[in-house]
């Protein structure tokens, strides 16, 4: 470096910094949120692999073609059947 000035220490500050206590963490409502918080977490983590899973398969058979065809159906010149002559009398 070009520049022959020493190097400016700073003081440290004289105040402490804040500390979070244990006791704070010890209360049982604390206790209660934190538990229903890390359970919220576990719900939505278990969610989104899933979601992930479930994408994967859907992208993983986008090319194979799992549908087999169905045989083409070919209509006749008439829908509906010929009557047949019988010696059996017609109902009414």
């Amino acid at each position: 470096m070009a520049d022959e000035t020493p190097t400016e220490r700073f003081d440290h500050p004289t105040t402490p910094l804040p500390q979070v206590s244990t006791a704070v963490a010890s209360d049982p409502a604390d206790r209660q949120h934190r538990g229903m918080l890390i359970a919220l977490i576990a719900i939505v983590a278990a969610v989104l692999v899933a979601l992930i899973v479930v994408i994967v398969l859907l992208v993983g058979n986008a090319n194979s073609n799992t549908a087999q065809p169905s045989p083409e159906t070919t209509e006749s010149e008439s829908a509906t059947p010929e009557p047949t002559e019988s010696d059996s009398p017609e109902p009414s």
